[in-house]
């Protein structure tokens, strides 16, 4: 019975403790993005039907693919997913993924903003320098492992990545580089 009682009385526990962390992050994430929103006068939105499709898509594949992957350097269905993305998401939906629990998710988001050239990226930047969630990466025939963070900064920086992207200047990827490393 004393068995019983202490193993209920750790589940209990940590269960309050994993529901009071989830609690925190959940907090953490509507934040951010109220924060962008209400900077930017954007109104609080969700995905659209049109984007869930996609965005479950993205979810259940949890790695990001490059444009050309494989041997034969191919699109995969995964970025083809990514193009329609691109292509169908507003940029304050966009935003709101960029703060979605799954890193791949908020890297493909991040991305897309990058595509369409859009300014907010530098502050999403800022506001992700320690989101260290990592995904799988695959490019060509190689596969890494890779954080949010230093994916974001990755596509910002000049000449390297997605070349259609919006670029920082070489100073503003140093001085983002020194504070993720402090």
């Amino acid at each position: 019975m004393k068995m019983f009682l202490c193993l209920f009385m750790l589940i209990a526990l940590f269960s309050s403790c994993d529901f009071s962390c989830k609690e925190q992050t959940d907090k953490l994430q509507e934040n951010s993005i109220d924060k962008l929103v209400e900077k930017h006068n954007f109104k609080p939105i969700r995905v659209s039907d049109s984007i869930q499709p996609i965005l479950d898509s993205l979810i259940e594949s949890a790695i990001i693919d490059g444009e050309a992957v494989g041997y034969a350097g191919i699109k995969s269905d995964i970025y083809l997913c990514f193009e329609r993305l691109v292509e169908l998401a507003t940029s304050e939906e966009l935003i709101f993924l960029t703060d979605h629990k799954t890193p791949s998710v908020r890297a493909y988001a991040f991305w897309a903003l990058s595509k369409k050239r859009n300014p907010i990226v530098k502050e999403i930047m800022m506001n992700h320098l320690n989101d260290t969630g990592t995904f799988s990466y695959m490019s060509g025939c190689s596969i890494s492992e890779e954080q949010v963070n230093q994916f974001y900064l990755n596509l910002l920086t000049p000449q390297y990545i997605d070349l259609d992207c919006i670029k920082l200047t070489a100073e503003e990827v140093n001085l983002i580089r020194m504070k993720m490393n402090s």
